[in-house]
């Protein structure tokens, strides 16, 4: 048990002197405590929640099992953290970035800032004192990411040593640290790492409290030890009274009454002791410490709690002392000498010398060191001794003055912070809702959500704006509309991004009933645009088709370009869902002319769609250079959305111009970015598009890996399109690698779990009509071969998807050749190199000419053939050139298609 040292006294030793806090009956929790050490440092790592009311010894038993643990234990890292009590949620994992700054100064700071930078670089950029600039790894964090990310280093951290995280009250932690104690737990019995948490269990009891069921789900799933604290026995009172008063002669009686009025509560014992050494019942006398009367003589009746004795203690303070600390505790349990200073507008250095006295002689205060603050100054950074203190001197603020007080507190933290005042915006938003500011604190809970939104904490995003969209009825009606119009379109985003839709559409259309309120065009345009988008997501194309032509009536209205470029954007993704290729990409072109080439997110999307739109209508090196200009403005703007499908396309568009490891590379970065930031609707994808390299490369066993990779990532998260993606995939393998049975199970499979698309139907048409044409003339069935080939020439054609209308011609080539039908043989054959020639394709170039070879030298007419296989052969040299892949270049050169023509050439 630690309690306040009493102040210093000549003579006789000071209470405690020469020995730190006082600790004593704590050694059963002591051992248990010291047991998950040694066990932590075997590599079983654990939890231990110390748990109690307030004042009982949390903190001080902490204190000395790790004090005894750097005596003990040769390496040993710690960090500490703590959770701060708000109104309202407070920053997310706050206290895990106040444990990773205590090791970022000193020596330890560039360990620290190493490990960070290889397994956290999302943490980086929340750090200041590490300093780098984001890397473009960070993009698209997502909170999965962090979770993971915080686990990798202090794993790595406790492959060197012992690593203890020790969390102060973490009854206040926010829901994000809570959630990355879950994560820590599943991680840590292998590992070094020992959690050390303080816990008020009577603090979660609250119905709404967001961590009510925390502790309770830990017990029940046995995943913390849990370390009660109760009160001190009779023996430990006395214990505590000798290591106070060294060499005192008090009579046994004294501990016994001491024990008596405070129930064994040890704060309460340790504030009593103090009363009455500042009363003058204990007194120094002949070199040690006696009583100056009589027990029984002795009023014990002090107050009848540590807050009333706490009470008491402080009002002993002169007027300036305790006011000074009334304003700090405004502040919070930590406060900085600057903001104080300047409430108090007193001399800094006056009141640093005072709570320096403060410190020394009454204990009231710790100096926690010098901070510096953004503009350049320097700070000293003072806390309560004990989080009693500070709540007792904050209850006993009439509310007048504590109005006025949250307010001053606010403003001098924005004052002080500045630029940066946004990243304490949740205390900020604390102190002026407290301080009845109310558009000031609505500001700053829209800052606060948007930190949230940064650290991937969107559910702490959605309740700081639920938050500030039930204050905003505070405010008089004149000032809510457009405030409210604000906050529904960040709450809609925030709803966006965790794949909310339903949720999203909810709060974009209340942003349009008060937009439309207002008579304001240009807010309600970017109400439909965001409804739009919401739509567009849940596949309701229709719907959101009427909404993209009332967002472009609103932009005329509004005679804003900036919502007519938003607008135009969003009828193009309509009639990119619907095929309508030559009109989607019309109007991207006047997007973009719209745009202007400035680093914009409208310039950005517009670049990206079109991109995309070159490449399903084959112009393969117009889609290259479209997204690889989106893919720079994507990471410059940190969109990952937009990374990881820019990269997905201009992986597809090098790999279809025959630059096989520049696209497998752009592909690869595009799945590792996925499986960084826990993707669920890309990454599925794009494992099956490395299959499609292997697949055209001829390593059929890798493409059926990645494909089965793709399939199972798209069951486990429930991406239907990507499912049947990843089995259309499959079905190509199959027929390609001659498993013909497999082939046909897949597309049954096909058949009856997937028998329609309801989003991009067209595209999936086009692949599955594909797909079914390669297998029934896998299979030797032309005429089937050539209904499917016919459908694929109907759908592809109009939409100019030059590469399927040039497989089609090829299947039809084929299957005409087969049932002696040589005027459409021919006629297909022609068109098929005619649509390669205006829209080269070299993947599908080699197995034309190479298809023709064979037919010809079926025929007897060896010039024939031998000029395809030396066309067949230039191809397959250029894309072999572009293999970088010494084993994957062997794989493909070494296929019996491959040989073949290879050997057809040799031949003639």
């Amino acid at each position: 048990m630690g309690g306040p040292v009493s102040r210093p006294e000549p003579e006789p030793p000071a209470p405690g002197a020469g020995a730190g806090e006082p600790f004593v009956d704590r050694n059963a929790e002591l051992a248990r405590l010291q047991a998950l050490l040694d066990q932590a440092l075997s590599g079983a790592g654990a939890l231990a929640l110390i748990t109690g009311e307030a004042g009982v010894g949390k903190t001080a038993l902490a204190g000395e099992a790790l004090r005894r643990a750097r005596q003990s234990v040769p390496s040993f890292v710690l960090c500490r953290g703590r959770c701060v009590e708000q109104f309202g949620k407070s920053e997310a994992y706050l206290p895990f970035l106040d444990a990773l700054g205590t090791l970022l100064v000193g020596r330890g700071r560039e360990p620290t800032a190493q490990l960070l930078r290889r397994y956290a670089p999302t943490w980086c950029s929340l750090l200041p004192a590490i300093g780098d600039a984001p890397d473009f790894q960070t993009i698209g964090a997502t909170k999965e990411r962090m979770l993971r990310e915080m686990g990798d280093v202090l794993e790595a951290a406790g492959s060197e040593s012992l690593m203890v995280a020790f969390l102060e009250d973490v009854q206040w932690a926010d829901p994000s640290s809570a959630d990355l104690v879950r994560h820590l737990l599943n991680r840590i019995a292998r590992q070094r790492i020992l959690l050390i948490g303080t816990v008020r269990p009577g603090e979660l009891q609250t119905p709404d409290h967001p961590l009510r069921g925390f502790l309770a789900e830990l017990r029940a799933h046995k995943l913390c030890h849990e370390i009660p604290l109760g009160p001190l026995g009779k023996a430990a009172v006395a214990g505590l009274l000798e290591a106070r008063f060294p060499r005192h002669r008090f009579p046994p009686e004294l501990a016994e009454r001491i024990h008596h009025r405070t129930e064994g509560h040890p704060f309460f014992v340790t504030s009593l002791m103090d009363l009455l050494l500042d009363r003058g019942d204990i007194v120094s006398q002949g070199g040690g410490w006696s009583l100056a009367r009589q027990v029984p003589e002795i009023d014990f009746d002090a107050p009848e709690s540590a807050r009333a004795l706490v009470r008491r203690k402080i009002e002993a303070l002169d007027d300036t002392d305790r006011l000074a600390l009334q304003y700090a505790s405004v502040t919070g349990r930590e406060f900085l000498s600057t903001v104080l200073a300047r409430l108090l507008d007193v001399d800094e250095m006056a009141l640093e010398e005072r709570f320096d006295k403060l410190d020394r002689a009454h204990r009231l205060i710790d100096t926690r060191g010098e901070e510096e603050l953004p503009g350049g100054g320097l700070a000293t950074r003072y806390r309560f001794s004990h989080s009693l203190y500070q709540e007792v001197l904050y209850e006993d603020l009439v509310t007048t003055r504590r109005i006025k007080m949250h307010q001053q507190v606010g403003h001098q933290l924005v004052a002080c912070y500045g630029a940066e005042a946004p990243r304490l915006a949740a205390s900020l938003a604390f102190h002026f809702e407290r301080g009845r500011d109310f558009p000031a604190a609505i500001d700053h809970l829209a800052y606060a959500a948007d930190n949230a939104a940064r650290l991937s904490a969107h559910g702490q995003a959605e309740e700081h704006f639920a938050r500030a969209l039930a204050m905003v009825e505070k405010l008089p009606a004149e000032q809510r509309g457009e405030r409210l119009v604000g906050l529904h379109q960040k709450l809609g985003a925030a709803r966006l991004a965790t794949s909310r839709f339903v949720q999203a559409e909810e709060s974009f259309t209340e942003m349009l009933d008060v937009a439309r309120s207002l008579e304001k065009p240009a807010l309600e345009g970017m109400a439909l645009a965001g409804l739009c988008n919401a739509l567009f997501f849940s596949r309701r194309i229709e719907e959101m088709a009427v909404r993209a032509v009332q967002t472009l009536q609103a932009a005329e209205r509004a005679g804003s370009t900036e919502l007519q470029i938003e607008a135009m954007l969003m009828v193009a993704q309509v009639l990119q869902e619907d095929g309508s290729l030559t009109d989607c990409k019309n109007l991207l072109d006047e997007v973009l002319a719209l745009a202007g080439p400035g680093p914009t997110r409208a310039r950005l999307a517009g670049l990206v769609y079109r991109g995309v739109v070159h490449y399903w209508q084959s112009e393969y090196d117009l889609a290259e250079d479209r997204l690889t200009e989106a893919l720079a403005l994507a990471s410059e703007l940190r969109d990952g959305l937009m990374v990881l499908i820019s990269l997905q396309f201009l992986g597809l568009a090098r790999g279809n111009r025959g630059r096989m490891s520049q696209a497998l590379a752009a592909l690869t970065e595009g799945k590792e970015m996925g499986l960084r930031n826990g993707d669920r609707f890309w990454l599925p994808r794009l494992a099956s598009h490395i299959g499609w390299i292997h697949r055209e490369l001829q390593d059929f066993d890798g493409a059926i890996h990645h494909d089965l990779e793709g399939l199972s990532i798209a069951r486990e998260h429930g991406v239907v399109s990507a499912e049947a993606s990843a089995l259309l995939n499959l079905s190509f393998d199959y027929t390609q690698a001659g498993q013909l049975d497999a082939a046909r199970e897949t597309l049954e499979r096909l058949e009856n779990e997937h028998s329609h698309a309801d989003w991009f139907g067209w595209l999936y048409t086009i692949r599955l009509e594909d797909a079914l044409a390669e297998h029934w003339l896998a299979r030797g069935q032309p005429s089937r071969a050539a209904e499917h080939a016919s459908r694929l020439l109907e759908i592809a054609g109009p939409r100019q998807a030059s590469t399927y209308i040039a497989s089609a011609h090829r299947i039809l080539f084929e299957a005409a050749h087969a049932t002696g039908d040589v005027a459409s043989a021919v006629a297909h054959v022609d068109a098929a190199l005619a649509e390669l020639r205006s829209h080269p394709a070299p993947l599908y170039a080699w197995r034309l000419h190479g298809a023709i070879a064979q037919l010809r030298a079926g025929e007897g007419d060896r010039a024939g053939a031998h000029v395809a296989y030396v066309d067949a052969a230039g191809v397959i040299r250029r894309l072999a050139s572009g293999i970088d892949d010494a084993d994957l270049r062997g794989t493909f050169l070494a296929s019996p298609a491959v040989r073949t023509i290879l050997a057809g050439e040799a031949e003639a």
